[in-house]
C-alpha cells in the first residue's frame, strides 16, 4: 500500500486548515450520505434486505471515519 509523502500530507493539512474547498467537499459528502440513507434496501428476503442495509451503513460509517481522520490531521 502506498503511503502519503510529507509533501502530500502538508497539502492536505493546508486544504483542511485554509478551508479552501473543504466546506464544499464536506457538503458533497453529506449529500452523498443523504442519498445513501434515502435508498431503502429491498431484498428478496430478510437476509438480503439486512445485508444491503449493513452495506449502506458501512459506506456511510467508512466515509465519515475517513473525513474525521483527515480533519484530525491523523493522516
Amino acid at each position: 500500500m502506498a503511503e502519503l509523502t510529507r509533501e502530500q500530507r502538508g497539502r492536505i493539512k493546508k486544504l483542511v486548515q485554509a478551508n479552501d474547498g473543504w466546506d464544499d467537499l464536506t457538503l458533497a459528502m453529506e449529500e452523498y450520505i443523504a442519498e445513501t440513507n434515502a435508498h431503502r434496501p429491498e431484498g428478496a428476503n430478510e437476509f438480503e434486505t439486512l445485508r444491503d442495509l449493513h452495506r449502506s451503513q458501512g459506506k456511510v460509517d467508512g466515509l465519515r471515519e475517513f473525513f474525521e481522520k483527515i480533519e484530525r490531521l491523523d493522516i
